[in-house]
């Protein structure tokens, strides 16, 4: 929805640094851009706010909001859901002097305090400067969807919707060697607070943060394990599907309200033909504009199911096919905008997706994530090479020996749910959720994601394994509610990706002089003490002469060197 910012400290020029960072992440929020600044004899605070008009497209909705009654300066990154019915409870105490959520946020933060968090439902970051107290708080969504990065330097503190922001504002830009070879080793994109470069921070899903000038305080104001204590617990399977229908109905209505053109990225999967379904259902007669890629073969079973499923309704459709001349653009795309590395080809496919869906007017898109990473069975994959069971061979050992294992905390009892929690809130969908967002916001496009709704996650944890899993049918309950929506016929097929033939194919062929390119400027670069340079050489050579090797570790090899390539280290 748009971009925040901000500093506070002592430091020279405070406007023009906001300028900076700003400019920096514009493409976040290019309607509007404005700032605030207060000085005090000891200290100093600036905020800044890239917005897209997505919801009340009025100046009303501009930030910072300076809230006269409260006394409070406010930003928002997202949405909240229940707006309307926190300001139909907050007019009894406050007057209210627009419609915008934005104010009501500085309302229920003056009347609840951080108690406020608990009570709102959306996807956002909320930063919140109380001009009495002279401290700034920051707090972050329950999964995670919206994104905040700091840092805290010379005692100053630097905050921003996207890393390079805080580069653009003077802080320190040092690649973490230790974070990259725990990415090259384990394929580990860190811990919740870890970047990819050296003192810069990422405020973690259900956290939030409070600086006084002085101190940095880091606390959780979510946490799943606890929150599904609380919740009231179905008696039956009946009322499990009537909640689960009861939630992805509501967060679908929530995640389609905007006053800009809806679209939704579609795939071939159980996951596209409920959602799809849901839309469909609730805003049958909706414009919105549907976009699906496909890989050279315009008769593969992606594109023939998807075409069957919009052929249902009345949305229109776009098929992009995806080249190796394309994967090429938007990988080099991705390096200037990215700040963290990708490893998948369907991620370059989902970028030129974005992309089109932007030049045909769709401001607001919608897709199925979070599904398979909860109400999905599949399987604990132990051993598999490319997760960290066999390290590069081309990796120097002192290189190695910075990689730490990852350790993940385990707070159920159940051993299929820990490995959920870690997806959800350590691996798959922390880093799908940070490439996603730069990606769309790069397009000026906010990306909204209604399976990962709070209320739906907990559903799944308190559902019985009984109900969550049936035999030979894999996310059961997904199907079971695609049931009524869809008919059998778009229900059937698995999602097909960008698979390996299709990578190795392009990689031995049409970009190979592209990753020749590559490993030579890598094994005599900036980062060749990380690296084996006659190993890296042998490994792309087994590559290209067809032994097996998994494409996703050569996309790592190209990332890093256009990334290097883009930074200064």
């Amino acid at each position: 929805m748009c971009g925040i910012a901000g500093i506070a400290g002592e430091v020279e020029q405070m406007e023009p640094l906001l300028n900076k960072m700003i400019k920096a992440q514009q493409h976040r929020g290019p309607d509007t851009v404005s700032f605030w600044i207060s000085s005090f004899v000891d200290a100093q605070i600036g905020l800044a706010h890239n917005r897209l008009k997505i919801t009340d497209l009025s100046d009303d909705s501009n930030q910072p909001f300076i809230d006269e009654e409260t006394g409070l300066i406010t930003l928002l990154d997202g949405n909240i859901f229940n707006y309307k019915e926190l300001r139909n409870y907050l007019c009894h105490y406050y007057t209210f002097q627009t419609n915008s959520m934005i104010e009501v946020l500085s309302k229920a933060w003056h009347r609840w305090g951080k108690a406020m968090l608990n009570k709102i439902n959306g996807n956002f970051v909320i930063a919140i400067y109380d001009q009495s107290a002279r401290h700034i708080f920051i707090a972050r969504d329950r999964i995670g969807i919206k994104p905040l990065y700091f840092s805290l330097q010379k005692g100053n503190f630097y905050f921003a919707s996207e890393i390079k922001a805080l580069f653009a504002a003077g802080v320190n830009r040092q690649m973490s060697s230790t974070r990259w070879a725990e990415y090259f080793v384990y394929s580990s994109h860190g811990m919740p607070y870890e970047t990819f470069w050296d003192n810069i921070y990422q405020l973690p899903a259900g956290s939030s943060l409070l600086f006084n000038g002085f101190t940095l305080n880091i606390c959780k104001w979510y946490e799943l394990d606890k929150a599904i204590k609380e919740i009231e617990v179905p008696q039956d399977e009946k009322e499990f599907i009537e909640r689960f229908q009861e939630i992805t109905n509501d967060s679908i209505r929530n995640n389609i309200a905007a006053d800009v053109p809806i679209g939704m990225n579609l795939s071939g999967s159980i996951n596209s033909a409920l959602l799809l379904g849901l839309i469909h259902k609730n805003a049958p007669y909706l414009p919105i504009k549907a976009f699906s890629y496909y890989n050279e073969n315009k008769l593969s079973n992606e594109i023939l199911w998807t075409t069957e499923m919009l052929s249902h309704t009345h949305y229109k459709h776009e098929q992009i096919k995806i080249t190796s001349k394309i994967i090429r653009k938007e990988a080099y795309f991705i390096a200037k905008i990215q700040d963290e590395p990708f490893d998948e080809l369907n991620t370059l496919a989902y970028t030129h997706l974005f992309r089109i869906a932007k030049n045909r007017g769709s401001t607001v898109l919608c897709d199925g994530t979070g599904l398979d990473e909860t109400w999905g069975s599949y399987p604990i994959i132990k051993t598999n090479p490319y997760y960290g069971n066999k390290t590069p061979l081309c990796l120097k050992d002192e290189f190695i020996k910075l990689a730490k294992t990852p350790e993940y905390p385990k707070p159920f009892q159940n051993k299929i749910d820990n490995t959920k929690y870690k997806d959800l809130f350590y691996e798959k969908i922390p880093h799908i959720l940070r490439l996603n967002d730069r990606i769309s916001m790069a397009f000026s496009t906010e990306l909204r994601k209604p399976f990962l709704d709070h209320r739906l996650i907990e559903l799944f944890f308190i559902t019985p394994e009984k109900i969550k899993i049936k035999p030979s049918t894999n996310k059961w309950i997904v199907h079971h509610n695609a049931k009524g929506l869809m008919p059998t016929s778009t229900r059937l097929i698995p999602k097909e990706l960008i698979n390996d033939t299709h990578q190795n194919r392009w990689f031995t062929n049409e970009l190979k002089d592209w990753i020749d390119e590559t490993v030579y400027n890598l094994r005599t670069g900036t980062v060749s003490h990380w690296v084996k340079g006659e190993s890296l050489e042998k490994e792309w050579q087994r590559y290209k002469n067809g032994a097996s090797y998994d494409p996703c570790r050569i996309l790592k090899w190209i990332n890093l060197h256009m990334i290097l390539n883009q930074q200064t280290i």
